[in-house]
């Protein structure tokens, strides 16, 4: 056997090492070469003509300059499944006198990020409502279903609708808020990194 089953290749011994004016004989020549031939056909080729017969244990090491996933099947990268928090910003905000925004959540998998937080808004009066959301990770967003969502009180008031904001690449809350005290809302939606 070429290898050993822990990672080790071993010229047959019957055969290796070669004594200096040792005639060529092809009963010692021929298996060297063949043992040779099947452990280079037990390895993995670099360009891809064969592939893994079984699991492969890492060692506690990582594949490294993978590129990103693009189907089913394809390992996601760390850029692609990864999560953490941020305080967004808001701006192009109407028929708000207060807007409070606390620190949210997001979780990135693949070309799909999900955002959940909170913030409080204080209408100028009862009517439209509308602000816009920084991002997490940037999108250059192409259409306003690129995000999708809402946020919620526990009162009797409106829920924010979010969509995305395609001139600025943010997303885009719009309500129809029914007083003008202060009100607490839990949001969630998700968009796509364009």
């Amino acid at each position: 056997m070429p290898w050993n089953g822990s990672g080790t290749y071993s010229p047959p011994a019957a055969s290796f090492p070669e004594v200096n004016g040792t005639v060529i004989d092809a009963g010692r020549y021929n298996p060297t070469v063949n043992d040779l031939a099947a452990g280079i056909t037990n390895c993995l080729a670099k360009d891809g003509q064969n592939s893994p017969s079984a699991n492969i244990p890492m060692g506690g090491y990582k594949f490294t300059g993978a590129a990103a996933a693009a189907t089913t099947g394809d390992f996601v990268t760390y850029d692609q499944a990864k999560s953490g928090t941020y305080t967004p910003t808001a701006t192009n905000d109407t028929n708000l006198s207060g807007l409070t925004l606390f620190v949210a959540q997001w979780t990135r998998v693949g070309n799909v990020v999900t955002v959940n937080g909170a913030f409080e808004a204080d209408a100028v009066a009862v009517g439209a409502t509308t602000f816009e959301l920084s991002l997490p990770i940037a999108s250059n967003f192409a259409a306003t279903t690129n995000a999708a969502g809402g946020a919620w009180c526990d009162g009797a008031e409106r829920a924010f609708r979010v969509s995305a904001q395609v001139a600025n690449d943010r997303a885009y809350f719009q309500a129809t808020l029914q007083n003008t005290t202060i009100q607490t809302f839990g949001y969630s939606f998700s968009y796509q990194v364009i």
